[in-house]
């Protein structure tokens, strides 16, 4: 009788439905449902919790053998009593040997195993990985070691331990590794960078099961079409603020992105400092350069400068190069400005002297 045939059997005779025995030893049910149609198997520890609530050795669980059967049956009346007794004994002692030869064997090619997955787990992470495994008083291969000098029961919780430890190492390393490629663009980044981001989220959500969300003003979305819309609001030399989101595994499920309103201090001298070098009384001539400028600054920048001259007041091209034509070389101005919460010039007022 293969594995899977005796679970369904142990668990009917037990009274346990298969999501109860799923609470039991802490799976799923749909994991114990892969169980007993043979599409997997359980792992060593899962074995063991199987194994005492079935109350049948792991050996029993395993071996393609019918079931223990505990019935009595009668002895052949010609066989005398002292010739029942050595049987079992022998039979026991026999029993005894070949478990113990079973354990030793199962020990070797878990222990073969074991520094095949450490090789394979050496070239695939690299150095790091390799040297906690190795290194040190609590390194994996002194827990390793240490089961030859246990019993079996103890060996196989400490192999256990190992190989749990070593999974656990794994498991971070693809976590790791599968936010590495979206971490790299986290903290404050000019929007030519950010598109790069959202390009790698929809490649993402496109092949994975696991979907990252994207917030960005009111919007909140998973879907990929929506989230590529989002590059067409999306500056390329404005600077953004990119902050990540973890679920309990610890992969990236939320990508925030907001706004940065606030300059820095060199940011705003760089942008004031073309203007307001013409500040106070000035020539005609030194107002048509900075109108120039103005022009300029508008066609390149975010941040618009507003002109005010007479009862004109205007951020139009057309509106301000006429208000150019009327200026006189010759004459005197007065040029001054007005600044936003951020500190950069929002308007120019010009008036004459």
């Amino acid at each position: 009788m293969k594995f899977n045939e005796k679970l369904i059997e142990l668990r009917k005779k037990k009274g346990l439905s298969q999501e109860e025995l799923g609470y039991k030893i802490n799976v799923t049910r749909q994991t114990i449902s892969k169980w007993e149609l043979g599409q997997t198997s359980p792992e060593m520890d899962k074995l063991v919790e199987l194994s005492k609530i079935f109350e049948i050795s792991v050996d029993d669980l395993l071996n393609d053998s019918n079931l223990p059967i505990n019935n009595t049956t009668d002895n052949n009346n010609n066989n005398n009593d002292t010739t029942a007794t050595n049987t079992v004994i022998e039979d026991q002692s026999i029993n005894k040997k070949s478990k113990k030869e079973k354990t030793i064997i199962t020990i070797i090619i878990v222990a073969l195993v074991a520094i095949l997955l450490v090789i394979i787990i050496r070239l695939i992470t690299g150095f790091s990985i390799f040297n906690k495994i190795v290194d040190g008083e609590n390194g994996l291969f002194s827990n390793f070691f240490d089961i030859f000098e246990k019993n079996s029961n103890q060996s196989t919780e400490q192999f256990n331990d190992f190989l749990n430890q070593i999974s656990d190492l794994k498991d971070k390393s693809d976590i790791d590794f599968s936010n590495s490629s979206f971490e790299k663009y986290q903290g404050t980044q000019y929007g030519s960078k950010l598109k790069l981001l959202i390009d790698e989220i929809t490649q993402n959500n496109k092949k994975n099961d696991l979907k990252i969300t994207v917030k960005y003003n009111n919007i909140e979305t998973q879907d990929t079409e929506e989230i590529k819309n989002l590059k067409n609001n999306i500056e390329d030399t404005k600077k953004y603020e990119i902050s990540f989101d973890y679920n309990e595994e610890g992969y990236i499920n939320i990508a925030t992105i907001e706004d940065i309103t606030k300059l820095d201090r060199f940011e705003i001298l760089n942008f004031n400092a073309p203007f307001e070098i013409y500040t106070g009384s000035s020539m005609g001539a030194s107002v048509i350069t900075v109108l120039d400028k103005v022009v300029s600054s508008n066609k390149t920048n975010d941040k618009k400068i507003t002109v005010t001259y007479n009862q004109t007041q205007t951020q139009d091209e057309v509106k301000i190069t006429e208000i150019k034509r009327s200026i006189e070389q010759f004459n005197n101005y007065s040029i001054s400005y007005n600044y936003d919460e951020d500190g950069i010039i929002n308007e120019i007022i010009i008036e004459n002297l």
